[in-house]
């Protein structure tokens, strides 16, 4: 079994893969590699200045929605305000076409169908015991209304 144990191999040969400081092995030049960054810079900047115009076009968008939607709100409340409106103004001519007819004023009479009496029953706590009847659309709990 042999042992192989890797060294560290240093390299004196400025010509590997080490950072090229030295400016015989340089690409660019230090003008030409400015210029690089002031073109990385500007194209950043102009990253930026689209990224914004795109986001502050959908903000105003957003708003115009918004905006539309609220107007369309307030239409539609204007005309169901308008509605009840023309609806009260219809019956109030209603009801002033049948108080010139002859009905009594402020007062409207119901009359129930042939057939059909009032229901009373009996309340409290002798329910069940012979006594006069009270009626059902009392006022009063315990008014007692005399038997005719």
């Amino acid at each position: 079994m042999s042992t192989c144990q890797p060294t560290p191999h240093v390299t004196s040969d400025p010509t590997g893969f080490q950072r090229a400081t030295m400016p015989k092995l340089q690409i660019t030049s230090d003008d030409k590699e400015a210029d690089i960054q002031v073109k990385m810079a500007k194209c950043k900047w102009h990253k930026a200045l689209r990224e914004e115009a795109t986001w502050l076009e959908a903000e105003r968008l957003k708003r115009k929605r918004s905006e539309a939607k609220r107007h369309e709100q307030e239409q539609l409340e204007a005309e169901r305000r308008k509605q009840e409106w023309m609806e009260a103004e219809h019956w109030e001519q209603e009801t002033q076409a049948q108080q010139k007819m002859g009905d009594p004023k402020g007062k409207v009479w119901c009359e129930l169908p042939k057939g059909v009496e009032l229901e009373s029953k009996e309340v409290g706590a002798k329910a069940g015991k012979k006594r006069a009847l009270e009626d059902a659309t009392s006022l009063r709990v315990g008014e007692k209304k005399k038997v005719t």
